[in-house]
């Protein structure tokens, strides 16, 4: 097995590396650093920006030919590392043991190592693997705000294991595929890019620093579900959302996954924090409201439009999330002034 050696968190030496082993020239371009490759060695691409608190994130989908591994060893104040698998699994040893632990898709491995040690990141051949991987480090950040940011990231993910070999993997989250998605197929250009970009990497890091400390105070992690489980769990969500103007129940849910009605629900609360019905009507909800800001449709249109049967329950849940009936929304939107 190939592997990579990295000494620095420096996003410029790391593509240095990169392009080194996969024969191919990066690009710089508006602060991020992208090599593709499509050769011997597999086909993928690597997306690397930095931020001035000390934040790098690196965005990586590859399929390979043959293994290989990276490995960041060597600082003296080792960073704080947050990893998630969107397609695929990596796996994580630290370079002074010989377990690996598996990273599944969905779920988000928080590790560190003990000075002068490192971390190996293992990448299997002929596997599609899409993956982030975020790097805190103390040592980079050039801000007072940085410094505030990066103590209370460590202080709440690593309590008093920062000077240890230390890795948590937390339980699956739907969640941050969503955001990460948000931040792949982002298409603003220069600096408006780049403020997207920031607030998103935030949120992510928000959203796993908030599923670290729930599992941590639960003592509980999603065993009952395999990460097959999972992905059919985020097909139906994705299902549902597509077809708004459908009301589906869940023995139909149910027969296109292969789950039982009671796994199906299990997991929709577990990973989404609401039942399959619940899930099923915000989703709705929310596409009766842009048909009733965006189209000419009246009530009874739209009712219609969502596959809803009574108009006075769906004034009733309107209301209640909107505050205020379907019809003075529309009349509402068509008085807001258009800017000159």
């Amino acid at each position: 097995m190939a592997t990579i050696s990295i000494q620095s968190t420096d996003t410029q030496n790391i593509f240095n590396q990169l392009s080194q082993y996969f024969g191919e020239y990066f690009k710089v371009k508006n602060n991020e650093f992208v090599l593709s490759f499509n050769n011997k060695l597999g086909n993928g691409r690597f997306c690397g920006r930095s931020f001035k608190d000390g934040i790098t994130h690196l965005e990586i989908e590859l399929t390979l030919r043959k293994s290989f591994s990276i490995q960041n060893y060597g600082q003296k104040n080792p960073p704080l590392y947050i990893a998630y698998c969107s397609r695929g699994h990596i796996s994580h040893s630290f370079k002074t043991e010989i377990q690996k632990r598996v990273l599944e898709n969905f779920r988000t491995g928080i590790f560190t190592n003990e000075p002068n040690s490192g971390n190996i990141l293992f990448f299997d051949s002929d596997k599609h693997v899409k993956c982030s991987i975020f790097i805190i480090d103390k040592c980079r950040q050039n801000n007072s705000d940085g410094t505030t940011l990066i103590t209370q990231l460590q202080n709440s993910l690593l309590k008093n294991q920062s000077q240890k070999n230390y890795i948590f993997i937390s339980s699956y989250n739907l969640k941050l595929a969503e955001k990460l998605e948000q931040i792949s197929v982002m298409k603003h250009r220069s600096y408006i890019r780049n403020l997207f970009l920031k607030g998103l990497v935030y949120e992510v890091l928000a959203i796993a620093v908030q599923q670290h400390e729930e599992d941590i105070k639960k003592h509980k992690l999603a065993g009952n579900l395999r990460s097959s489980e999972i992905d059919s769990i985020r097909k139906i969500s994705e299902f549902i959302k597509n077809n708004p103007d459908r009301q589906l129940n869940i023995t139909q849910l149910c027969s296109k996954t292969g789950l039982s009605p009671s796994k199906l629900q299990y997991g929709f609360k577990l990973l989404y924090g609401t039942t399959v019905n619940d899930y099923s009507r915000k989703v709705r909800l929310k596409y009766a409201e842009q048909l009733i800001k965006s189209t000419d449709l009246n009530i009874s249109q739209v009712v219609y439009s969502i596959g809803f049967t009574s108009r006075s329950y769906f004034s009733k849940i309107f209301k209640k999330k909107y505050k205020c009936s379907p019809k003075q929304y529309k009349v509402q939107q068509s008085t807001v002034p258009i800017p000159e």
